[in-house]
């Protein structure tokens, strides 16, 4: 599996990139043999004005074509960051399943 973190605008970006990578590998370890690669992208929106607008986005890529896109956004990157890999791998688990079923994959409901 192949891992990129990119980050913007984001503060104390090594030791968050070290907590981001140990994260992302540990929720993703399981399917470490169908994905391709995971990216994930942390960014304060707002700059330094603070709120909730630190948002990680990770989208991951399986052998099989198949694409799960997750964004949380939280207050603090770490915890954005630990939410986004929770459910990235929940969403990704249900989708391998379904398709070892012989089902198709939903669409994205529209917001």
């Amino acid at each position: 599996m192949d891992l990129e973190v990119r980050m913007r605008g984001v503060q104390g970006a090594d030791e968050l990139r070290s907590y981001v990578e140990r994260r992302i590998r540990f929720a993703f370890d399981s399917f470490r043999g169908a994905l391709l690669w995971v990216r994930v992208r942390l960014e304060d929106q707002n700059g330094p004005k603070g709120g909730v607008d630190r948002s990680c986005r990770i989208t991951s890529v399986t052998r099989s074509g198949m694409t799960v896109v997750v964004e949380e956004v939280d207050a603090d990157e770490q915890v954005a960051a630990s939410r986004a890999a929770g459910r990235a791998a929940a969403t990704l688990r249900r989708a391998l399943a379904n398709a070892s079923k012989g089902e198709q994959p939903r669409r994205p409901r529209e917001c």
